[in-house]
């Protein structure tokens, strides 16, 4: 690879439960403040989980703001969350595409879920319409279906959000949905980063978007007992690695990046967050729920990963967890850790941005590779909050409650996810 198709982070576009806009999550992050609370949007009186990372109210607003409103009315939530992630990200980066040649600009993005929100909010309309009524299932299954609007389809289908960036800005390029559930956005960003190392393109707008936070989704996950239920004291409820944790939270949001080629940012003149300098992604195939529990192939990825980036384990000096404060997740994730850097692991920071936003699965790796990547290049590691009760079992030096000034050069990003799909980005910075 020539240094001229280094991949390199230009801009950064974050929307999380603790507020719109890279800035307010950074300096919100640093503080250690947490953006978990109850949930609005739907009934949760049938739930053992009553909490989330929602979306901030000021969210529609936003929306309203930067979307046409033909947008608005051909697109579901989670495409005008990847959009509006995407304006941020490229105000950030300061591209102006009329002078680009957008057949060499592409859009990869990580989601899940697609447009479910959507599909329950259709349902729950029909289901009022009818409560009370003497109606049969057949029946009422045939007026949901009859009485969809025409954009339905198009509405929850994954590749919308990708495909509309695309139609607002005119890109040509490649144009895709990777949907590797909590990994796909570190995948997203891997295949970004594999086009341009080959030369095929110089742009990508890459990341992850997902709105999880919806009945479905946080009734799935109770479900497979995945979630924390500490519903009266929501801001410490996620706490990985913690000796007492009882499950993740569920949370919205998107991390939207420009990467571009090294030589391209500079004939820019643009600042750099950081490289990516190596990254990798494998398969357990041991379990569509739980990681194979030694963390072998955790380990695996992580030492494909310093393998393709040339740097030694040794060299890294912050790993920004996976971290779900699930006890199967984290204890695998603490043994891959020893496994990989040995005696390095006693003072390699370690930290975990869910327990702030809580588990946002497509979009998660997207956006903590963000904050690695804001991280390396301030000098400041965010914390790991709620961490009061070291768990023998994952004995890693986490950086705990507060924010640690660092120097660093490399910076690791791990995303583990149901179905055992694991995936490992480093980072060096610019």
């Amino acid at each position: 690879m020539k240094d001229g198709n280094a991949p390199v982070i230009t801009g950064i576009g974050l929307i999380s439960a603790l507020g719109i806009g890279k800035n307010t999550n950074w300096q919100s992050m640093v503080k250690g403040k947490s953006g978990i609370r109850p949930i609005t949007r739907f009934d949760t009186s049938n739930m053992m989980t009553k909490i989330a990372g929602e979306l901030p109210g000021c969210f529609e607003d936003v929306a309203n703001a930067k979307l046409r409103p033909i947008t608005r009315k051909r697109t579901a939530h989670f495409t005008q969350l990847a959009l509006v992630g995407a304006m941020e990200a490229l105000e950030d980066s300061g591209l102006d595409f009329h002078r680009e040649d957008r057949e060499r600009v592409g859009v990869i993005l990580g989601n899940c879920m697609g447009g479910m929100e959507y599909l329950e909010t259709l349902f729950r309309s029909f289901a009022r319409q009818h409560i009370g009524r003497n109606v049969e299932e057949e029946a009422l299954t045939n007026a949901v279906w009859q009485g969809m609007e025409s954009l339905a389809g198009l509405k929850f289908m994954q590749n919308a959000m990708t495909a509309q960036i695309a139609i607002d800005h005119g890109i040509y390029g490649p144009n895709m949905v990777i949907s590797t559930a909590c990994a796909a956005g570190g995948m997203a960003v891997e295949i970004a980063a594999d086009y341009i190392r080959r030369g095929t393109l110089d742009i990508v707008i890459t990341g992850g978007a997902e709105i999880f936070v919806t009945g479905a989704g946080q009734m799935s996950f109770s479900k497979l007992t995945a979630l924390s239920i500490r519903n009266d004291d929501p801001q410490r409820a996620i706490k990985p690695f913690d000796k007492n944790r009882d499950g993740t939270i569920l949370g919205d949001g998107a991390g939207i990046l420009i990467l571009e080629s090294q030589g391209h940012a500079s004939k820019r003149g643009v600042p750099i967050y950081a490289k990516v300098r190596g990254c990798a992604s494998n398969c357990e195939g041991y379990s569509l729920a739980i990681p194979e529990p030694s963390g072998e192939k955790m380990a695996a990825v992580m030492k494909m990963a310093l393998k393709n980036a040339q740097v030694a384990p040794d060299q890294i000096d912050y790993l920004s967890a996976h971290g779900t404060a699930t006890p199967q997740n984290d204890r695998a994730e603490a043994a891959a850790v020893h496994l990989v850097f040995k005696e390095h692991a006693k003072k390699l920071p370690v930290s975990s941005q869910k327990s702030m936003i809580g588990h946002t699965v497509g979009a998660a790796g997207a956006i903590e590779l963000a904050v690695t990547a804001m991280s390396l290049c301030k000098g400041i590691i965010t914390p790991n909050i709620n961490y009061e009760t070291p768990d023998p079992a994952c004995d890693l030096n986490i950086v705990a409650n507060e924010a640690q000034e660092r120097e660093m050069r490399f910076a690791a990003s791990n995303s583990f996810a149901l179905g055992g799909h694991n995936s490992c980005i480093i980072l060096e910075k610019a």
